[in-house]
């Protein structure tokens, strides 16, 4: 069809009707035009896939929405967690693709991402940043504060707070003199 309307609700009842023998056919809906359609075509990916059905973040251009990352996450959560490689994401240039990267990264604990975390504090997109700093709460080192002092005095205030309410919680008696 040419009706974006009546691609979004066949992708969706090919879900519903768990027609996994379609899914070739719906992968190259994850990037299209059309949010709607785009998020049907993401849903069903992963609904089919799981974790392996995320592979469509390799070559999307458009944005995720919050909206979307939450539903994406709340439909992961039924799922065994699976160690996919997210440190490709993390270096996307899709910045809502990095966001999501990290809430992957934060709920499912991987501190072997620490590092490539760590970079994404300086990430030119202010919702990266922050979060990066959400995610250092959960991942963190012994250097993870220093890391957040040496970039306070460059954020704004919203990041600030967020950079202070962080290091309450992985702060030492070393920080003191800062907070």
């Amino acid at each position: 069809s040419h009706h974006w309307y009546i691609k979004a609700k066949a992708i969706q009842e090919l879900t519903v009707m768990e027609m996994k023998e379609f899914i070739t056919q719906l992968y190259p809906y994850t990037n299209n035009h059309i949010e709607l359609v785009r998020m049907e075509a993401q849903t069903a990916i992963v609904q089919f896939n799981g974790f392996e059905g995320l592979r469509f973040l390799d070559i999307i251009t458009y944005p995720i929405s919050d909206w979307q990352q939450i539903k994406l996450l709340q439909q992961l959560s039924t799922v065994p967690p699976a160690n996919i490689e997210i440190d490709g994401w993390l270096q996307s240039a899709n910045s809502s693709v990095v966001v999501f990267a990290l809430k992957l990264a934060r709920n499912y604990h991987r501190f072997e991402l620490h590092d490539h975390i760590s970079a994404c504090l300086d990430h030119k997109d202010p919702k990266a940043r922050l979060e990066a700093i959400y995610c250092l709460c959960e991942i963190y080192t012994d250097e993870t504060s220093d890391e957040l002092i040496s970039r306070f005095l460059k954020e704004d205030v919203k990041h600030q707070i967020a950079m202070v309410k962080a290091m309450q919680n992985i702060g030492s008696e070393r920080d003191v003199l800062f907070l």
